[in-house]
């Protein structure tokens, strides 16, 4: 099943506008905290003079990522005031867009394509192996990004997030090679056959706590065509399936999301003894 670039990106728009506003409202909560915190005297003895303020900043850091300083975040409120610029550029909308101009974007995408696209036509059944492609809707979506890491800060997804999709590397493609799965791999690693889909080939697109995200060219029935799907599976055995991009991103908007009632919450002397987040 194909979408058309317009629902494409309706739907990356639906999903990065959500995930934008959820991190907004948990940064609403805690720069404001981190502006009324103040070290006690005995967290002061401990630190020089001005590491109060920097040790703020590092907390703030681990929540929207050390590149925040690249971009002028020098104090805690400059995020939210700046938010609208700042979000897309330290990945806070469910995104990765490298900050490169649109020819070395194209180099890296076109690359990263023409390497699986080499490896399906190795790996996959022989009977699709002159006919595979690329996913179409794959394509339409690296056009305006380069990864999807789904919802929270940047602490939440390192430890809690899947990652659909890494995305192109710039600094090389071997590994892209291993990514992509002959039909017995896919079916040793995933419960897609044990689902009752017959797989011609696929690609181990992410990854995440407890899950693997897949893109298989695979089909129900030996009388239905081989399509591209969307796949999600957990380590408690479930596996979430969609049929399009659009299909996915609006599941994956709130998949995992961060419940904004039950935040971690910490002390004054978690950020002054230099804790990390949790």
């Amino acid at each position: 099943m194909h979408s058309t670039t317009a629902e494409i990106l309706e739907a990356l728009d639906e999903y990065r506008t959500h995930i934008a506003a959820h991190n907004r409202r948990a940064l609403e909560i805690y720069v404001p905290w981190l502006e009324s915190i103040t070290p006690s005297e005995d967290d002061l003895e401990d630190m020089e003079d001005g590491r109060a303020e920097e040790r703020k900043m590092d907390f703030l850091y681990q929540l929207i990522g050390s590149g925040a300083a690249d971009h002028g975040v020098e104090k805690p409120r400059d995020i939210l005031d700046r938010y609208d610029e700042l979000c897309p550029l330290l990945c806070l909308d469910g995104t990765l867009v490298r900050p490169s101009d649109e020819a070395e974007r194209a180099w890296a995408r076109d690359r990263h394509f023409r390497t699986i696209e080499e490896e399906l036509k190795k790996k996959a059944l022989e009977d699709v192996r002159d006919t595979i492609t690329v996913p179409a809707e794959m394509l339409v979506l690296a056009e305006h990004v380069d990864s999807l890491h789904g919802s929270g800060l940047m602490d939440w997804i390192s430890e809690h997030q899947v990652t659909f999709w890494y995305g192109p590397e710039w600094h090389g493609s071997s590994y892209l090679a291993e990514t992509v799965m002959t039909p017995d791999e896919i079916r040793e690693g995933s419960s897609l056959g044990a689902e009752g889909w017959e797989v011609a080939a696929g690609v181990e697109c992410g990854a995440g706590e407890n899950a693997t995200a897949w893109i298989a060219y695979c089909r129900k029935a030996s009388t239905d065509p081989w399509e591209w799907r969307y796949f999600v599976e957990r380590l408690e055995y479930r596996l979430d399936v969609f049929d399009t991009i659009p299909d996915l991103l609006r599941w994956y908007k709130t998949f995992r999301e961060q419940s904004l009632v039950n935040l971690p919450e910490y002390e004054p002397q978690d950020i002054y003894n230099g804790n990390t987040v949790r």
